[in-house]
C-alpha cells in the first residue's frame, strides 16, 4: 500500500471512529458517501476497528447498519495495559477481604481478558499470572504499616506492568535503610500489604519488599525478561508471605 493510500486510512478510520462513537445505528452506504469510500470500504474499515477492540454490532433491514455496542479498550496499548492490572489489582484485593468468591473470580478474570484487543491479550494474561493471593499477615506484622510515600506506588506498578528495572530506597524491619536496583517480577497481596517480589541485581537473588517500606522510586530500565515464578513463590514462604 503506497504512503499515500495508508495516511488516507488512517484519517478514514479516525473520521469512523469518531462517527461511531456517538452510539447511534448507521448505515454503511450513507457512512460511505460521507467518507467518499465504497459500502465495502467501509466494512473493511470496520472489520479493522474491531481487532483493535471496537465492539461493534449491526442489524439488517429498514433502519439497520453498525453501531458500537461496547468499547472495551483504548487506542494506546499503555492506557489498556494500565487499566488492565488496575481490575485485576482490584478483583485481587476482594479476593483477600472474602468478598468475592475466588471460583467466580477466576471467570471474571478469564472474560476481563476476553474483552481485550487480540494484540493485548498475551500481555493482559501475562499480568493476570504474575498477581496473587496469599495469606492475611498478622495482627502483630498490620501494626507496623507505614504511610506510603505519594506517588511510589504508581511508580511501581509501572516498572511492573513494563517490564522494566527500578531502583529505590528501601527500610527493612529493623529500621535499616538500604539503595535497591531490582526486576520487579510479581505482586503478591496479604491484606493489607502489598509486596513486590523482585529479582535483586545486587544481590543476584530473589527479594521480597513491602511496598510501603519503599521511597524514593524511580523506572530506570532496562526492559528485563520474566523468569519463571518457582523461586520467587518459594521467597515468599520463606519470609512467611503464605500463598
Amino acid at each position: 500500500m503506497k504512503k499515500t493510500a495508508t495516511v488516507d486510512r488512517l484519517h478514514r478510520l479516525d473520521e469512523l471512529s469518531a462517527r461511531l462513537s456517538d452510539g447511534a445505528m448507521h448505515s454503511m452506504s450513507v457512512l460511505g458517501e460521507q467518507l467518499n469510500v465504497s459500502a465495502r470500504t467501509i466494512a473493511r474499515d470496520i472489520q479493522l476497528l474491531r481487532t483493535r477492540g471496537w465492539a461493534i454490532g449491526g442489524a439488517v433491514g429498514p433502519g439497520g447498519g453498525v453501531s458500537v455496542t461496547a468499547r472495551w479498550s483504548t487506542d494506546t496499548t499503555v492506557l489498556r495495559e494500565q487499566e488492565a492490572i488496575q481490575v485485576l489489582l482490584a478483583l485481587a484485593v476482594s479476593q483477600a477481604l472474602g468478598l468475592s468468591d475466588s471460583f467466580q473470580l477466576a471467570g471474571v478474570r478469564s472474560r476481563l481478558a476476553a474483552s481485550f484487543a487480540p494484540a493485548d491479550k498475551t500481555r493482559i494474561e501475562q499480568l493476570r499470572r504474575r498477581i496473587r493471593v496469599a495469606t492475611p499477615v498478622s495482627n502483630d506484622t498490620r501494626s507496623t504499616q507505614r504511610n506510603a510515600q505519594p506517588g511510589t506506588r504508581q511508580t511501581l506498578l509501572q516498572g511492573f506492568f513494563t517490564m522494566q528495572t527500578l531502583t529505590f530506597s528501601y527500610m527493612d524491619a529493623k529500621g535499616q535503610h538500604s539503595q535497591r536496583q531490582v526486576e520487579p517480577h510479581y505482586l503478591i497481596y496479604a491484606w493489607p500489604f502489598w509486596y513486590l517480589i523482585a529479582w535483586d541485581l545486587q544481590r543476584v537473588n530473589v527479594r521480597t519488599f513491602r511496598m510501603d517500606r519503599i521511597r524514593d522510586a524511580q523506572v530506570t530500565g532496562p526492559v528485563f525478561r520474566l523468569k519463571a515464578p518457582e523461586p520467587f513463590w518459594q521467597a515468599c514462604d520463606d519470609v512467611g508471605i503464605k500463598l
